[in-house]
C-alpha cells in the first residue's frame, strides 16, 4: 500500500490535499462538459437543422410546380435561421474562427450599403453566375444578410424581379449556408469538442481548464460587447457626439428582426449561463452576489426588449428612442459586469475577442 510505512497524521494529510485538488478542478470540469454538452452542441445542431430547413424551403418554392414564391414562407424560414446564428455568435471560438465563417453567414455592419449595391448585379438574368464562381465570391453576396435583402427589402420587391433571378442566388446562398452549418456541427462533434475537453499542458489552444473556461466566458463578453456598442447604439447616435438617429444602421432593418436578434442573443447567454451551469459555477467559486447582479440584469433586459411589441426599425423612425436607449443601457450594464467582476471571481482573462468599442 502506498502509505504503508506513513504515519496516521501524514497519510490523513496527504489524502486531504488530494481531495481538496479534486474538488478544486472538479467545478471546471463540471462547467466546461456541460458547456459542450448542453451548450456547444445542441447550438450547432440548432443552426445546421434551421439552415437544412431553409434551404428545403427554398428548393421547395424555386421547384418547376411552384408556379411563383411564397415570400410569407421564405421569409419565415429566414427568420428561423437568422434566430439560431444570432444564439451561435457567442461561440466565436474555434473552427468558425479558424476558418474565418462568420462572414459567410452574415456581412454586418453594413454601414456603406454594401449587400444591397453587389447582390443587385447577380439579379441580373442574363448574369453568368456558377456554383463555384458563388463559392469564391465576396462574402458580401454571401449568407443572412444578403439573403434578407433578397426577401425583405421593398426597393427591390418594387423591381419585381423574375422568379429565376431570386432563385438562382437564393438557391446558392441556401445551399452554402447549410453545408457551412453542417461542417461546423461535424468539428465539434469530433476535434473540436475532444479539443476543448482535453485541456492539459499538450494542448495549445486550451492548456489549463481556467483557459478554456475563459474561452467560453469571452465568447459571451464579445456577444454581449458587439451588442452594446454596435446593436443599438450606432442606430441611436450615442458614439459620436451630434450624431442622429438613424434606424437604417440597425442590424436586421430590412426585415425588421432586429429586437429579435437581441432577444436570440440572450436566450443564447441565458442557456449557458443557466442550463450549461455558469450561474452555478460562479456561485461555486464564491460569487454568489454577483450571480444575483448578473441574473437581475439579464432578466432586466430581456424584460425591456420584451416591453414594447413594436420592431426598433418602427419605433426610431417614428422618432421614439425611449426603449430603444433603456435596453441598450441595460445591455452596457450587463456588459460590464461579465468585463470586469467575471474575470475578477473568477481569476480568469478575458478579450481574446476584443469587440469592445468604447
Amino acid at each position: 500500500m502506498i502509505f504503508k510505512h506513513l504515519g496516521y497524521k501524514t497519510t490523513l494529510a496527504i489524502v486531504t490535499v488530494s481531495l481538496a485538488a479534486c474538488s478544486a478542478k472538479a467545478p471546471e470540469d463540471a462547467f466546461i462538459h456541460r458547456a459542450l454538452h448542453d451548450y456547444i452542441l445542441p447550438l450547432h445542431g440548432n443552426m445546421a437543422e434551421r439552415s437544412k430547413h431553409f434551404d428545403e424551403v427554398v428548393s421547395t418554392q424555386c421547384s418547376h410546380s411552384a408556379s411563383e414564391l411564397d415570400m410569407a414562407a421564405l421569409q419565415e424560414a429566414w427568420r428561423l435561421n437568422m434566430r439560431a446564428w444570432q444564439q451561435l455568435q457567442a461561440i466565436n471560438y474555434g473552427p468558425i474562427n479558424e476558418q474565418n465563417l462568420a462572414w459567410k453567414f452574415q456581412f454586418w455592419p453594413d454601414s456603406k450599403n454594401l449587400v444591397a449595391k453587389k447582390t443587385r448585379p447577380l439579379l441580373a438574368e442574363n448574369a453568368d453566375l456558377s456554383v463555384e464562381k458563388f463559392a469564391k465570391s465576396s462574402t458580401v453576396v454571401q449568407g443572412l444578410s444578403a439573403v434578407e435583402y433578397l426577401l425583405f427589402d421593398f426597393k427591390l420587391a418594387s423591381k419585381s424581379p423574375s422568379k429565376d433571378a431570386l432563385c438562382g442566388l437564393l438557391s446558392m446562398q441556401a445551399s452554402q449556408l447549410k453545408v457551412n452549418s453542417s461542417k461546423l456541427l461535424q468539428e465539434w462533434q469530433g476535434s473540436y469538442g475532444k479539443q476543448l475537453s482535453n485541456y492539459g499542458p499538450e494542448n495549445v489552444s486550451f492548456p489549463d481548464a481556467k483557459t478554456a473556461v475563459a474561452y467560453i466566458i469571452d465568447g459571451q463578453l464579445a456577444l454581449l460587447e458587439t451588442a452594446s456598442n454596435k446593436k443599438l447604439a450606432d442606430a441611436l447616435g450615442s458614439k459620436r457626439k451630434n450624431a442622429r438617429v438613424n434606424p437604417y444602421l440597425l442590424e436586421s432593418w430590412r426585415s425588421q428582426n432586429s429586437r429579435k436578434n437581441l432577444l436570440a442573443n440572450l436566450a443564447s447567454v441565458d442557456l449557458l449561463w443557466h442550463r450549461a451551469g455558469m450561474k452555478s459555477y460562479l456561485e461555486s467559486q464564491g460569487a454568489k452576489g454577483l450571480a444575483d447582479k448578473i441574473e437581475a440584469e439579464l432578466l432586466a433586459t430581456q424584460e425591456l426588449l420584451r416591453a414594447d411589441s413594436r420592431s426598433f426599425f418602427s419605433a426610431l423612425t417614428a422618432g421614439d428612442k425611449d426603449n430603444a436607449s433603456a435596453v441598450n443601457q441595460s445591455l452596457k450594464s450587463l456588459t460590464k459586469l461579465y468585463k470586469h467582476e467575471i474575470p475578477a471571481a473568477l481569476e480568469i482573462q478575458l478579450g481574446f475577442n476584443n469587440n469592445d468599442g468604447d
